[in-house]
């Protein structure tokens, strides 16, 4: 066993909707650590509901898990995966998914 388990017996971690309800008033970064559809609806709809979309920067190491939170939450800012990470400026056509395209025309 983990020698520190008999302190932290009585640590209670909060829902994300009970921190939403506590500290609303913050900005925040959550990180998802699951896959799924499934799940980005469900942080999508807990973050309207709370009406935290424009609080929360959502992220995640794996892309497919960040694809499918925009395809679900697009209002919400997601950070970059680590793969897009390491090809920022790829097109897309290269095999990158990436999180934004570079302006070459000098226009905004």
């Amino acid at each position: 066993l983990f020698p520190y388990t008999t302190l932290f017996r009585s640590v209670r971690i909060p829902a994300l909707k009970e921190v939403f309800a506590v500290h609303g008033a913050m900005r925040m970064v959550v990180e998802m650590k699951s896959n799924g559809e499934a799940t980005a609806r469900a942080l999508c709809d807990l973050l309207r509901a709370a009406g935290m979309t424009q609080k929360i920067l959502v992220a995640a190491f794996d892309v497919a898990t960040l694809e499918h939170f925009r395809g679900a939450c697009a209002e919400v800012a997601t950070a970059m995966s680590a793969s897009e990470a390491a090809c920022p400026a790829c097109t897309g056509s290269t095999g990158c998914a990436p999180a934004w395209q570079v302006n070459t025309t000098g226009s905004p």
